[in-house]
């Protein structure tokens, strides 16, 4: 295993495995406008493309093999945005080489491959983070401390949305063989949230899901039954213009995010409403992705767990398995 004394200064150097367009988008370019962060290397399999991203964005080296870039002993953290069938096996040779990680959602694709990618992880002394970066948004934040505060009272469901229209017949996220579907790419996003809002355990589930000729989920509609009756509801698909909404219901009146997970970063708003009487708190636009590998490289040098521990991690794969488990079963 490629040791490498990374608590000797507070910028750490970052690697990305493949040129996704995830990470091309947004996650290369949060990691060069980091504070604490340095992008020092790419790989992918195809050498001309590599060679072509990494003088574009400007980055230092390319690699056409993503273990040279393991192997590499000026790299701290990797950032993985390869198919989700991809994230457990890469994973884990990224924390045999001593590298944190910072993996795309969802972390991987059951139960076990998780709870293998966690240990993998803690046998070798170097931190995970599952990539949910709509955690870090200032309205997510404001949203938690609201609730806390028992604004609208004792939570008693939670009611999201995120879907868009995959136009795209060979997208990676229609082939099943390479961890594709909707539950996984965007529902994933609803089951965190309804966790991170009722924070409480869940008990069952029930779900109902359309199938592509793929075999793989264009539209998925589940229920989750938490402790002390609460209750999270939500649908996601391929199939449907964007809509990614959230609505949080209490005993004393709701809270609504019209757009929770704004993937262009636009202002956005949450609305209170009690009674007759209506509420609105303005954000302006943030870059969640920006704030989140900040997160993730302080938590690192200071030796902190992250915000989204390896235990959420494991959490919400094993409510995806039930959800899953229950739409093959409707």
């Amino acid at each position: 295993m490629v040791q490498t004394n990374i608590l000797t200064t507070k910028r750490l150097n970052w690697g990305v495995l493949s040129t996704a367009r995830i990470g091309l988008n947004a996650v290369i370019p949060a990691i060069q406008q980091s504070r604490n962060g340095k992008l020092m290397a790419i790989a992918s399999r195809d050498e001309q493309k590599a060679r072509k991203v990494s003088a574009k964005l400007g980055i230092p080296r390319h690699y056409n093999d993503y273990m040279r870039l393991l192997e590499s002993s000026d790299v701290d953290i990797v950032y993985i945005p390869l198919p989700n069938s991809l994230h457990h096996e890469w994973t884990i040779l990224a924390a045999e080489h001593g590298k944190h990680v910072l993996c795309e959602k969802p972390l991987a694709l059951n139960t076990r491959e998780c709870e293998e990618m966690v240990s993998a992880c803690q046998k070798s002394g170097v931190w995970l983070l599952e990539g949910y970066m709509y955690r870090h948004f200032q309205h997510v934040i404001k949203l938690k401390e609201m609730i806390k505060k028992g604004v609208i009272g004792n939570v008693s469901v939670v009611r999201s949305e995120f879907t868009f229209p995959l136009t795209d017949s060979q997208d990676i996220r229609l082939q099943k063989q390479l961890g594709g579907g909707a539950l996984y790419d965007v529902g994933c996003y609803c089951v965190d949230f309804s966790r991170l809002l009722t924070n409480s355990k869940w008990i069952k589930v029930k779900a109902f899901a359309h199938y592509h000729e793929r075999d793989v989920d264009n539209t998925l509609t589940g229920l989750i039954l938490f402790e002390n009756n609460q209750i999270g509801a939500f649908d996601c698909g391929f199939q449907t213009n964007l809509r990614h909404s959230v609505e949080i219901i209490g005993e004393k009146g709701t809270l609504t995010i019209p757009a929770a997970f704004e993937p262009e970063f636009k202002p956005t708003q949450i609305i209170l409403k009690r009674g007759e009487k209506s509420q609105k708190f303005q954000f302006e636009p943030c870059n969640p992705y920006r704030l989140m590998v900040q997160h993730f490289v302080n938590c690192i040098l200071q030796k902190e767990s992250p915000s989204y521990t390896s235990n959420d991690s494991i959490e919400n794969m094993r409510l995806i398995d039930a959800l899953y488990e229950s739409a093959r079963m409707t």
